[in-house]
Order: C-alpha cells, then structure tokens, then sequence
C-alpha cells in the first residue's frame, strides 16, 4: 500500500525503481517484483527509457481503491459514493492537463 500511495503522490510522472526503492528502504529487485504484481493487477504502468523504468498510477486504478474504501465504511451508502466518484473523476481530469 506504500508504494501505491507514494506513486499516486508523484503523479503523471511516476517515478524510476530504483528511485521508489530508496524511498521505501528497499533492495531494487525486492521492489521490481513489487511493482510487477502491482502492473499485473493494473494498478501501475512501467515505462522505460533507455535503461531506466519508471512506474506510475493509473487515475482509474486510485479512483476504484478510494471508492471501494469509501463503500466499506460508509456500509454501501450509493449517494455518497457516487458524489465521491464524480469529485474523483473531476479531479483527475483537471490534474491530466
């Protein structure tokens, strides 16, 4: 759950394994096979330049987590999850530009 939420923080640009791994106080390869279950569950998006691979969150994947927190504790409550994923979707599209 830390990887996710530090990679949700950073954004659109994600960052680097190597970079994410010392954030984490964890060996790189330790948090590549973190991070591959994570893109296996398409909650992230490795992206690779030259030789550096850098991950970051998918808007959608954060938007189920945070509705699916929101649904548990608030026992199904459909008003407020649906205003809670409109303010989602609002969000996301005014930080894609």
């Amino acid at each position: 759950m830390a990887v996710f939420l530090t990679l949700a923080k950073h954004g659109v640009e994600g960052l680097p394994v190597g970079e994410l791994a010392r954030l984490m106080d964890t060996p790189p390869n330790t948090m590549s096979t973190h991070l591959s279950i994570l893109a296996r569950a398409g909650a992230v998006v490795a992206n690779r330049d030259g030789r550096v691979v850098s991950y970051k969150v998918l808007p959608a994947a954060v938007r189920d987590l945070a509705l699916f927190l929101v649904m548990g504790s608030c026992g199904g409550a459909k008003n407020l999850s649906d205003s809670f994923a409109t303010a989602l979707d609002e969000a996301f599209a005014a930080n894609s530009h």
